[in-house]
């Protein structure tokens, strides 16, 4: 059976993401007055990303919030005992199905990433755990929306931060597990007439949407 298509599940998050800040942005007063997405319920998120993924990838089914523990069972569970970093009675944003009615992938959405490892780690590991159990999956995604301000930021240098935060998780599950990783991002840019009080501080407030996204050797 045809595996689900990498390069379709990253552009999905991130052009997801986008779509999410750029309406948020423009519901909220657009460039005179609009918010942020970190002010928007991770749901909103979400959402954008599920539609963008059927747009994407139309052979395939997906659901949203499916609990982890029904996800394994119709996934086929590896012998031995499931790991507590499964987090069994916990759900999965979106879980994506093939025609056997099969899961093979999931994506995690994380929102109000500040540049903590903490607020991703714990995926991460889910991820990890869940590849590692549950036969028919393919791959794990964690997607999120980073947003940071630094002080006298030009930007290569808010660039360069932002590669190093994926390549530090990047090394964190490398030293663990025989998976692949491999981490994706693009900048948001926006137009604005409002001051948030960067100009007075001399910070620079920047978004970024990032995947990480892990399968099987």
């Amino acid at each position: 059976m045809k595996r689900i298509c990498r390069k379709n599940i990253v552009d999905s998050c991130l052009d997801g993401i986008k779509k999410a800040f750029e309406d948020y942005y423009q519901i909220t007063g657009g460039k005179d007055c609009g918010e942020w997405l970190w002010n928007a319920p991770e749901y909103f998120i979400t959402v954008r990303i599920f539609d963008e993924i059927k747009r994407k990838i139309t052979s395939s089914s997906l659901t949203l919030e499916d609990n982890v523990d029904y996800l394994l069972q119709n996934a086929g569970k590896r012998k031995g005992r499931d790991p507590k970093k499964l987090r069994k009675s916990g759900r999965v944003d979106i879980a994506v199905w093939n025609k056997s009615c099969e899961p093979v992938g999931f994506i995690e959405v994380k929102h109000r990433v500040y540049g903590k490892s903490e607020s991703v780690s714990s995926d991460l590991e889910r991820i990890v755990e869940s590849l590692n159990k549950a036969i028919s999956l393919e791959f794990g995604a964690l997607t999120f929306y980073l947003d940071k301000k630094l002080k006298n930021a030009d930007e290569g240098r808010i660039e360069n931060w932002v590669k190093n935060f994926l390549r530090q998780r990047e090394c964190e599950i490398n030293s663990k597990d025989n998976l692949k990783i491999r981490s994706y991002y693009t900048r948001i840019k926006v137009e604005s007439n409002f001051d948030y009080g960067e100009g007075k501080t001399n910070y620079t407030r920047f978004a970024y949407a990032c995947v990480i996204y892990i399968s099987g050797s």
